[in-house]
């Protein structure tokens, strides 16, 4: 069973790489890198990167961070507590999509494409949040290719997470 594992520093980044099993699914290992069982966090220099960009917001248990179809000006990374990422259904029922945990970025898709945000994002604890808007994230992109390019991975395996859960989703159906 994978675990997130923490850093014993004030590092919100857990020291972790993905190890492909035949499945294609990740596991965590100890080195740095950042897959944590199925959420991914970004490095310690990514983290820093943003953190030097960002505006840092705090939401208490049960508060709306951005809702659906909202304007995304900003993408989110979790510093401190869990965030709930979920979708309204066709019967108006709640469909959980993925927990955000410390170190996951958020909105990144929508913020570089000008989409509004495709789904709720709910603290369901006492959150810590970094605001990274778009045209600081731009530069940022422009100026660091190495922050870039783990961006654009993080964007990779979340890709590949939704093929799998269509994936498995079409094998229920058949």
């Amino acid at each position: 069973m994978t675990r997130l594992k923490r850093s014993a520093t004030t590092d919100i980044v857990s020291k972790v790489t993905i190890q492909q099993k035949p499945s294609g699914r990740g596991t965590a290992s100890r080195h740095p890198g950042t897959v944590v069982a199925d959420n991914v966090v970004v490095s310690a220099h990514t983290a820093q990167a943003l953190r030097a960009i960002g505006v840092t917001r705090r939401w208490r248990a049960g508060a709306v961070v951005i809702n659906r179809g909202q304007s995304s000006t900003a993408a989110f990374l979790l510093l401190q507590g869990r965030l709930r990422v979920s979708v309204p259904t066709l019967d108006g029922q709640e469909q959980l999509l993925r927990w955000l945990v410390p170190g996951e970025i958020s909105g990144l898709s929508s913020v570089i494409a000008g989409l509004p945000y495709p789904a709720d994002i709910l603290a369901t604890t006492d959150s810590e949040v970094l605001l990274i808007g778009r045209p600081r994230l731009v530069a940022l992109l422009q100026a660091q290719p190495m922050v870039a390019f783990e961006l654009l991975r993080v964007l990779g395996v979340r890709i590949n997470q939704l093929i799998d859960a269509l994936a498995d989703q079409s094998i229920r159906s058949l």
